[in-house]
């Protein structure tokens, strides 16, 4: 045999042999989905105080933004396995915003693999993103920062204002080979959240994730 097939060969014995290693696609319990919390979750559409519960938004807006974001996230059934519908991706993405569960604790919570969730959030929190920052957070210009001013002068009487700048430290885990560019002068590792609001509070321009080791100042000279 010449190389090329030696190395078909060590390609083939790996995977056979991984292949070995996995026992299923999907964990049995998994595909049994008859008592996951999205299928409770879809009950709730009759009751529009539970669902807002649940969700924390009303259903009018939830439907607004599954049509938003349909175009983004939507995936074809395959002859391997069926496609999360939109509505359970959304569903998952909108509860793990508003409670902060964990991965691991949303994948029984919804019956649905923790790598599963991982990207379903990944991918719709990018999606909304992409669909609503446009409209509601736009790059602002000229105009944008004198209306801010203005609005700054006549609600709280200073001159030349274009926005209050703050700085949040989100504990985090300590990433792998990050060093001490994570770890900050309250003495754990964390990423740096910044916003920029307007008079009447509302935010104009975010940044997240800079190193921890920044302080405020740092990050407001950063990035304004």
């Amino acid at each position: 045999m010449d190389s090329d097939d030696d190395d078909d060969v060590v390609i083939l014995g790996w995977w056979l042999k991984k292949m070995k290693r996995i026992k299923y696609w999907g964990h049995p319990l998994i595909r049994v989905c008859q008592h996951s919390t999205y299928v409770v979750a879809r009950h709730l559409c009759s009751d529009p105080v539970k669902f807002k519960d649940f969700c924390r938004m009303s259903k009018p807006l939830f439907d607004r933004l599954v049509e938003l974001v349909i175009p983004l996230i939507a995936r074809k059934d395959t002859n391997w396995r069926l496609a999360l519908s939109v509505e359970e991706k959304l569903t998952i993405t909108v509860r793990y915003l508003a409670t902060g569960s964990s991965f691991k604790c949303l994948a029984q919570f919804f019956m649905r693999g923790e790598r599963t969730i991982g990207l379903v959030v990944a991918e719709t929190t990018e999606a909304i993103w992409s669909c609503l920052q446009p409209q509601y957070m736009p790059v602002p210009d000229e105009n944008m920062w004198k209306c801010i001013a203005q609005r700054y002068l006549e609600l709280w009487s200073l001159p030349n204002c274009i926005g209050a700048i703050d700085g949040k430290h989100v504990r985090i885990q300590k990433f792998k080979h990050a060093g001490s560019a994570y770890f900050n002068y309250k003495g754990y590792h964390s990423v740096h959240i910044m916003a920029c609001a307007d008079a009447d509070g509302c935010f104009t321009t975010i940044d997240v994730g800079d190193l921890g080791r920044n302080s405020d100042g740092v990050c407001s000279v950063l990035h304004v």
